[in-house]
């Protein structure tokens, strides 16, 4: 997995959502936050609308300055650390978001 080159550049102000329809572990989630984080994005948002298991797992680099997030790579399960966490379900949280979100239709329509 990469990112497109056009996007280089161009992500150093940028909040980033990954919107993924389910999760397991979090690892494409985790992948696609790490090669946002290497490509300069200031903020990165994961949202997912189903979870399946009860943990979630947090990857990080083990040297960093291998990844080109603009390239193809060869990384493997060896580069990386993986710490399991307990994910907290917010009850609220969906309505938080269609609250947010109806919000920001109706300040773009304005």
């Amino acid at each position: 997995m990469h990112l497109g080159p056009r996007y280089r550049g161009k992500l150093g102000t940028k909040t980033v959502v990954v919107l993924d329809d389910s999760t397991t572990h979090g690892m494409s989630l985790e992948w696609a936050r790490i090669l946002l984080t290497a490509a300069g994005a200031q903020r990165i948002v994961m949202l997912t609308v189903g979870k399946y298991g009860s943990r979630h797992t947090r990857y990080e680099l083990k040297d960093p300055s291998v990844l080109a997030p603009y390239q193809l790579n060869s990384l493997t399960a060896d580069g990386f650390t993986a710490t399991p966490l307990s994910p907290v379900a917010d009850p609220h949280a969906q309505d938080r978001l269609y609250q947010r979100i109806a919000a920001a239709l109706d300040s773009s329509q304005a």
